[in-house]
């Protein structure tokens, strides 16, 4: 190796090839070292992150397919539970009472039977049980089946109706039209009630 030194420090230019052929491996190992790990580095790391995201989303995609569940849920129980309480009016007074008064009821389903009729509209034929003075002059009439069944229905009509009212007798039978207002322990309150017509004694 020493005539190779001798012939190196002998001529400039060998020396100086020399030099920077060192200078290039050093500086490409200290390139591969850094630059090449440090960009390995940051795909392994983007690789990290990408599959975190996906991770997120598929979190997210199955939480919201678990509020649509639920929300499902909820409106078929809502809709269910329209169907299953919706009470239509029956064709006569003495079904009212053990419609909203059934013993087999909680005191909820009730009320909510109660709720669904008031405001429903109704043709009943009914009879005469009393007319009397009510409040502020209005002319009170209670009616019950003719079944003598159930409980009885109430009307407060105007002062001015009195004539039409004055033309029937107890016991007669009616027929009228009108709506439910409230209900008392299953008697019934109504409203815009008419006195169609008067079908017999």
């Amino acid at each position: 190796m020493n005539w190779l030194d001798e012939i190196i420090k002998s001529s400039p230019i060998l020396s100086f090839i020399t030099s920077m052929g060192i200078g290039a491996s050093i500086s490409w190992v200290v390139i591969q070292k850094v630059y090449v790990k440090s960009k390995n580095n940051r795909i392994l790391e983007l690789e990290t992150n990408n599959d975190n995201k996906d991770i997120k989303i598929k979190d997210l995609e199955n939480e919201l397919k678990q509020h649509k569940k639920i929300n499902t849920l909820e409106e078929n129980s809502s809709s269910s539970n329209v169907v299953k309480h919706n009470v239509e009016v029956p064709k006569t007074l003495a079904e009212i009472k053990p419609l909203v008064r059934d013993e087999k009821l909680t005191d909820l389903q009730k009320e909510n039977r109660e709720e669904n009729l008031i405001g429903k509209s109704f043709i009943w034929e009914v009879v005469i049980g009393s007319i009397s003075k009510g409040y502020n002059n209005d002319i009170l009439v209670l009616f019950y089946d003719p079944s003598r069944k159930g409980g009885y229905a109430s009307y407060n009509f105007k002062k001015e109706e009195s004539g039409k009212l004055l033309m029937l007798d107890k016991n007669d039978i009616v027929k009228i039209s009108g709506k439910i207002s409230s209900f008392n322990r299953g008697d019934v309150s109504l409203e815009e009630c008419v006195i169609i017509e008067k079908i017999k004694k």
